[in-house]
């Protein structure tokens, strides 16, 4: 099955990727909205969001053991 974002891929497995991922985009989207660049505001927090529900809230780090 073909998808976008494989978030089952094992890359994602380290806990510091994930964190790295959803901190990353959460920070660059703070930096936008201080900066009045709504759209990118937005597009990074909620990205940030989605990343920190789909990295950490519902992850499965043994899925494959």
């Amino acid at each position: 099955q073909a998808r976008v974002f494989n978030f089952d891929d094992p890359k994602y497995r380290p806990l510091w990727v994930r964190m790295a991922l959803v901190i990353t985009c959460l920070a660059w989207g703070t930096f936008e909205a201080m900066s009045s660049g709504g759209f990118w505001a937005v597009l990074f927090l909620g990205m940030g969001a989605f990343l920190v529900w789909r990295l950490l809230i519902t992850f499965d780090a043994n899925a494959d053991e």
